[in-house]
């Protein structure tokens, strides 16, 4: 697949994610109102289903091991410990990938320090790559979290995504809201006025410059 072509397939399919992440956020939002943001993980497991609160595992896996650092080594710790999770959607490649790489996490889980346990990472790397790129990529993990959501329609309901600054808006309502009220602290309710306003100016900005452009 050229690059771009896998780009904009990307895009795609990580628009469905977000879908389905809206549509479990919206359940939050219905049930705790202002301040859905900052509930309790033990509250928000309450809420969630199984199938819901593995999706956040997943998806954050997804994220942080296969999208921003591609280190599927440095996630393992996450897939032994949900092994049954990435069975349900079938990532048999990354299972089978941790499993080659099972002897090397456990060289470097008895390593003393961070230190060590970097200096290991480097080291290996070379020997470990071949192993972690059997492992389901970009697009095949994407591709198996939507076909696992799709088939749960009673634990899934996707939404439309929030405006990114909107939602960030919300943020800032519910932080002032827990704000101290006082000038010394970092996060008073001045502080958070001038950047709600910020985000306003941001936003009109955006939206005047897509009306030029149409």
């Amino acid at each position: 697949m050229k690059a771009l072509d896998k780009l904009i397939a990307y895009q795609s399919k990580s628009a469905r994610l977000r879908e389905f992440d809206a549509g479990i956020d919206l359940k939050i939002r219905a049930a705790i109102g202002p301040g859905w943001q900052f509930v309790p993980a033990e509250q928000e497991s309450e809420l969630l289903s199984e199938r819901q609160r593995h999706w956040r595992k997943l998806r954050h896996f997804h994220e942080t091991a296969i999208v921003n650092s591609g280190d599927l080594f440095g996630h393992l710790g996450l897939v032994f410990e949900q092994w049954e999770v990435f069975a349900a959607i079938g990532a048999t490649k990354t299972l089978a990938a941790a499993e080659g790489l099972r002897g090397l996490y456990e060289q470097q889980a008895r390593l003393a320090t961070l230190e060590e346990k970097d200096a290991f990472w480097h080291e290996t790397r070379v020997d470990r790559l071949p192993i972690e790129e059997t492992a389901e990529g970009l697009l095949e993990f994407a591709e198996l979290l939507i076909q696992y959501a799709e088939s749960h329609p009673e634990d899934f309901n996707p939404a439309p995504t929030r405006d990114p600054l909107a939602n960030f808006s919300g943020i800032i309502d519910a932080l002032r809201e827990r704000a101290p009220k006082n000038r010394e602290s970092a996060m008073d309710s001045p502080g958070l006025d001038v950047a709600a306003s910020l985000i306003n100016d941001l936003r009109e900005q955006i939206v005047k410059r897509q009306r030029t452009n149409l």
